[in-house]
């Protein structure tokens, strides 16, 4: 794995500015399926590898451009971390 990639990434992408994303990969994942009634919680919102697993394939086509600007990073990221590894759930988020 390239550390110094990573930390590269994570520089380009610091912004002391940004907070949470507006809209979070779990509400726009329960858009698709017409929940909307959802709302951002810092603790079940954390960009985990699990999260990114079950949110971002169906969350991320709704994420308006600030929100993408939060989570590209961690999308990278997590794509740097596991490209190698064989796990069909997470290359069909990483292809599409």
């Amino acid at each position: 794995m390239n550390f110094d990639l990573i930390k590269l990434i994570n520089k380009a992408f610091q912004d002391p500015t940004a907070n949470n994303p507006l809209m979070s990969l779990r509400f726009r994942d329960a858009v698709d399926i017409y929940n909307s009634e959802i709302v951002y919680n810092e603790q079940l919102d954390q960009p985990t590898n699990e999260y990114l697993q079950q949110f971002a394939y169906w969350g991320m086509p709704y994420l308006d451009p600030v929100s993408w600007h939060y989570y590209l990073p961690f999308l990278i990221n997590y794509y740097l971390r596991n490209a190698i590894e064989d796990a069909p759930a997470e290359s069909s988020l990483i292809n599409d």
